[in-house]
């Protein structure tokens, strides 16, 4: 996908991102900018801070996102300095939810999709590439946050402090859904960083912390697509989840 919709990338984080500056500039309106933690590349040093400038590969196969989403971050921090814009930046580690499409590309709904399809899930690689994950619901409470109380031109890293394996978590997902160790292993389809972790000291300034453990949030999200109960009987989840889950599948 990022070879196939590469310049759709690019031109969306440098063309898209300056119309909407432009937009914010003549109504006086805020700015979040949205950006990744592909900014940070193959990263040489954990937990990335906000001021970490990362190691990215500005022709590598993952450059079109990696430097797009650095390009819309200087696109914003030129606009706070020339034209004192009340803009700020998010970077987003690995966000997951109900919602997801099942054919995207992303590992979480890639699982999700295997199990419903009754076929094995498959690991890209050797397995020992770790992540986090971030429910949606903090995620929106973090965007908040910061377009409400974050500095002005100033950087924010959101996402879990809790890393896993993605060997680990296609053993977790198959566990947590009685699913059976249906695992298989591939060669990797492009270039993948072996690991990603955020320091999130800077927004829990902002009063955020993750609030939804990966447990629960895989089984929020798999009973908005099965809206199946009994997949799920070992695990508490609200009444109100379970509501919510059946009624939108």
């Amino acid at each position: 996908n990022i070879t196939r919709l590469g310049e759709e990338m690019m031109m969306s984080c440098s063309l898209g991102t300056r119309n909407v500056l432009e937009i914010a500039k003549r109504s006086g309106a805020s700015f979040v900018l949205t950006s990744s933690c592909e900014v940070y590349g193959q990263p040489e040093v954990f937990p990335q801070k906000e001021n970490y400038t990362g190691n990215v590969a500005t022709t590598g196969p993952r450059s079109a996102y990696e430097e797009g989403k650095r390009f819309a971050e200087s696109l914003v921090a030129l606009y706070v300095r020339k034209y004192n814009l009340n803009a700020k930046i998010v970077r987003i580690f690995n966000v997951y939810g109900p919602g997801m499409s099942l054919s995207d590309q992303r590992v979480i709904p890639q699982f999700m999709a295997s199990i419903l399809q009754d076929r094995e899930l498959t690991i890209y690689g050797d397995g020992m590439q770790k992540r986090t994950f971030t429910y949606v619901d903090d995620l929106v409470y973090g965007l908040k946050l910061v377009m409400e109380r974050g500095n002005i031109g100033e950087i924010y890293n959101i996402g879990s402090e809790d890393e896993i394996t993605m060997a680990g978590l296609a053993s977790m997902i198959t566990k947590l859904f009685s699913y059976g160790e249906r695992i298989c292993f591939s060669s990797h389809f492009t270039e993948d960083h072996k690991g990603r972790r955020p320091c999130i000291e800077k927004i829990k300034t902002l009063g955020w912390k993750p609030t939804v453990s990966l447990n629960d949030g895989l089984a929020r999200m798999f009973l908005y697509y099965k809206g199946d109960e009994e997949l799920c009987s070992d695990i508490k989840i609200p009444a109100a989840d379970r509501a919510l889950g059946v009624a939108e599948a």
